[in-house]
């Protein structure tokens, strides 16, 4: 497992659930973190480091299926600090911008950690209840056990996405685009 397959791969799920699949993807990667250091179970260094087998940093650029063009920058080991925002994810076009915003440890975990959505630059209040951005792993959950259709993700969609993080890796070792 890597950043790639985790953090990152949970995030190109959301991405391509909201927004469509990608038609091309050309990838970056870097190792700016070269040695790592293990923490114990509060969080703490243990004075233990290993070198880094993985990229710490990937700036993917690619095109969806509807023409859209889609740019991400991902990058892991930044310990958290006021006014850093680890996720930010802006969808820009014709009618306004979306915008939202996380404080989570990674951008899969946005519904967990206090998230923050503007639209034209206006925060949008909203109570969260059962059916909520809060709630929407319980639900997806439930409607899989009731056997309900749609919300939630497939084997197709794991599918989809796996192959999608196959062509970043190549790209990112390569620096060719991939085509789907």
């Amino acid at each position: 497992m890597t950043p790639l397959s985790i953090g990152l791969g949970h995030i190109l799920d959301v991405v391509t659930s909201v927004l469509g699949e990608f038609s091309s993807v050309q990838a970056t990667t870097a190792t700016v973190c070269p040695t790592i250091t293990l923490l114990d179970d509060d969080g703490k260094p243990t004075g233990q480091t290993h070198q880094a087998e993985f990229p710490d940093h990937y700036t993917i650029a690619g095109i969806l299926k509807c023409g859209a063009v889609v740019n991400i920058f991902f990058r892991v080991g930044y310990a958290p600090k006021p006014g850093r925002r680890p996720f930010l994810w802006e969808i820009d076009g014709d009618g306004g911008t979306i915008k939202l915003e996380g404080n989570g440890p990674m951008g899969a975990a946005i519904s967990a950690y206090d998230p923050e959505i503007f639209l034209n630059g206006e925060k949008v209040e909203f109570e969260d209840g059962p059916s909520g951005v809060l709630y929407s792993v319980p639900a997806a959950w439930k409607a899989f056990a009731d056997g309900k259709e749609g919300g939630y993700a497939t084997i197709d969609d794991a599918v989809k996405n796996h192959k999608l993080l196959a062509a970043i890796e190549r790209s990112g070792e390569s620096g060719a685009v991939v085509k789907f």
